[in-house]
């Protein structure tokens, strides 16, 4: 039990004080582990058939319905890249200059870092504008991971050639600050 003090202001001048006793809630048993295991000592065997029977139908419901909506984002992210223009079906990547309309980045994100860097980069934008193959030209080799980690997540809209989507390499170079 715990008690808890209210102080209430009524018009009054003076300040009316109630205590009102409230039960402490009782912890919530802990559901079994997903493999089957009870954690409560309790049961007898038929409960916990019942307690596994339910839990791995709960897990079986919910990786359906996850099925499910994974299906419609598949068909929603057919729809839509039907809307872009087709990607070439040769495997030759581009220089940035080689292509009638360069990639061009709509994310990018760069990790902290300690201290001020220039890092030089070259990678590969890939038709459906992801990054890929992602090698440190120049730089601290300490963050070399971070770098291509955070470069691996940045989405561009993709360069094209002749109305095809084709991959391109790029070279850039940025500097972190430490700031």
């Amino acid at each position: 039990m715990r008690a808890i003090t209210l102080m209430l202001a009524l018009c009054i001048p003076s300040l009316v004080t109630a205590e009102i006793t409230v039960p402490t809630l009782p912890t919530p048993p802990t559901p079994p582990d997903i493999a089957g295991q009870i954690t409560s000592e309790d049961h007898d065997q038929e409960n916990r058939a019942a307690i596994v029977i339910t839990r791995m139908d709960s897990i079986r419901s919910a990786i359906e319905e996850h099925q499910r909506q994974l299906s419609d984002l598949k068909k929603e992210s057919t729809r839509i890249e039907e809307e872009l223009a087709p990607a070439s079906g040769r495997n030759r990547v581009y220089a940035q200059n080689e292509v009638d309309q360069e990639a061009y980045a709509i994310r990018r994100s760069l990790p902290q870092l300690p201290e001020s860097s220039r890092i030089d980069l070259e990678f590969i934008v890939a038709p459906d504008g992801r990054s890929s193959k992602i090698h440190v030209v120049s730089g601290p080799s300490s963050y070399t991971e971070a770098i291509t980690d955070a470069v691996g997540t940045w989405l561009y809209v993709p360069a094209q050639k002749g109305n095809r989507r084709v991959p391109v390499r790029v070279t850039t170079s940025i500097r972190l600050t430490d700031n």
